[in-house]
């Protein structure tokens, strides 16, 4: 029988037991048996320090993506993103990664006096050409999409479509992918048939940005348009496209792009002085692993990994000029 003094000291008792039941439960707390692990602690990051990213304006969106992630992860670093376009000579001028993406495709690894390029390539940059998803042209040459954008084609049935007016439309006059696509597709730099007098003609209309051409390609069935390739939804379908007729058809894509299949992409490079070590060397591995490269689209990106070589359809292009 409980009494009443009992009955006083219970409600001081049982907080105390149930707070010794918990603690007793918890998996860093082991009886004498020993067969649970050590007292759990937090983590300690030994991560600190500080560096500069610097170069290419274009890949800054991308390189501050990864920066806030890892700084996230490491608390104890901080790494600045800076817009430079004085080219690799910032690492000597104390930055400690130069990131680079090329006007006009793969290039040659950049040099400065003093400095011991070492180019990693950690993400690509393409083009797409984008049609109203069941308009039936699905492969040009780029002789023949240099010559829907300068006006010299100007019906789809010249390609093997219906007979109408193509609808012609381009990314912003002066924009890094205006003159990206001018160079690679207007001019066809590169090719055997590169002409560097070339001009966008008079039926192009330029818009402000990638979501109103697509938004047009998806409603207009006889629109074209270009965009960058992270930019690309499923409202639009890309066209294939090939250099030359007799080559494999590709279509932009993570496959293509990667490989250096696609006609229009560029890699995109980190540059550091010899090779990283500490800091910089554990945020580019960063940077290239699994996860982040699955996170390179939010920087406008494609990623380096891909998958397995999908089957290309057989196709032939239409022979028009």
């Amino acid at each position: 029988m409980i009494t009443s003094k009992q009955k006083a000291v219970l409600p001081l008792i049982l907080p105390v037991t149930a707070l010794l039941v918990i603690w007793l439960m918890h998996p860093g707390n082991a009886d004498a048996g020993g067969t649970n692990p050590e007292p759990m602690l937090p983590a300690v990051d030994d991560l600190t320090g500080s560096f500069t990213i610097a170069g290419d304006p274009l890949v800054s969106s991308l390189s501050r993506v990864w920066a806030d992630e890892f700084m996230t992860l490491h608390p104890g670093i901080t790494i600045t993103v800076t817009d430079d376009d004085s080219g690799i000579s910032v690492l000597g001028g104390g930055a400690s990664i130069y990131q680079s993406m090329p006007r006009l495709g793969p290039s040659g690894i950049e040099t400065a006096e003093g400095i011991e390029s070492n180019q990693i390539r950690v993400a690509s940059d393409a083009l797409s050409i984008v049609r109203w998803p069941r308009n039936p042209v699905d492969l040009l040459t780029v002789a023949q999409a240099s010559a829907i954008y300068s006006g010299k084609i100007t019906n789809w049935e010249e390609l093997g479509g219906n007979d109408a007016s193509i609808h012609v439309y381009a990314m912003p006059s002066g924009s890094e992918t205006y003159n990206f696509f001018k160079a690679k597709v207007l001019r066809m730099a590169g090719l055997p048939t590169e002409d560097n007098t070339i001009e966008f003609g008079n039926n192009v209309v330029f818009l402000s940005d990638a979501e109103e051409g697509k938004g047009i390609v998806a409603a207009d069935r006889n629109a074209i348009f270009f965009c960058p390739v992270a930019t690309v939804t499923e409202e639009v379908t890309p066209t294939w496209i090939i250099k030359a007729v007799g080559d494999e058809p590709t279509k932009a894509c993570l496959e293509t792009t990667s490989a250096g299949t696609f006609p229009f992409f560029r890699p995109v490079f980190y540059y550091t002085d010899g090779e990283p070590t500490g800091i910089v060397k554990a945020f580019i591995d960063f940077c290239l692993s699994e996860e982040e490269q699955n996170k390179v689209m939010k920087g406008g990106f494609l990623r380096l990994f891909y998958p397995d070589h999908t089957p290309v359809p057989n196709l032939t292009p239409f022979p028009a000029a």
